[in-house]
């Protein structure tokens, strides 16, 4: 296996604030580079947010799989709760136009390869909630960034 180094390129909290949705995380992804997304332990446990209706421990970055929802989710075959991301778009979309962006799952660990054309553009980070659910949210997550060199 094909050991890989990495350059830290942000630190963010997810959400930011309280009724936001789609967090900036990258302005712009290069495209074809590898990126890194990692929801690290605190304190050597895990991270953890509260979706709405779930127990009040609250679930990982990799979702409640006993969770379910009445309403769109951005990624329906996903747990409620789980980090996703999105590459393009802005932070007013929805889940984005298909065309356009490129929506993906990270929870706890996530590798990705930046797409290539149209779905380039920047990194944003979310809950898998209904839109009325995100803004229920409580906690938040701190999520590392990297870029392979």
């Amino acid at each position: 296996m094909q050991t890989q180094r990495w350059r830290a390129v942000c630190e963010l909290i997810v959400p930011s604030r309280p009724g936001i949705i789609w967090v900036p995380a990258v302005d712009y992804l290069t495209i074809g580079r590898l990126y890194r997304i990692q929801v690290l332990p605190k304190d050597q446990k895990e991270q953890l947010w509260a979706p709405d209706g779930g127990p009040p421990e609250g679930c990982t970055a990799d979702g409640d799989p006993e969770l379910t929802r009445v309403g769109v989710l951005p990624m329906a075959d996903l747990a409620v709760g789980a980090l996703i991301g999105r590459i393009g778009g802005s932070t007013a979309d929805g889940a984005g136009d298909q065309d356009r962006t490129f929506l993906f799952s990270v929870g706890r660990y996530c590798v990705i390869q930046a797409p290539e054309m149209p779905k380039v553009g920047a990194l944003y980070l979310a809950v898998n909630d209904t839109r009325s659910n995100s803004m229920l949210l409580r906690g938040s997550l701190k999520v590392t960034v990297e870029t392979a060199f």
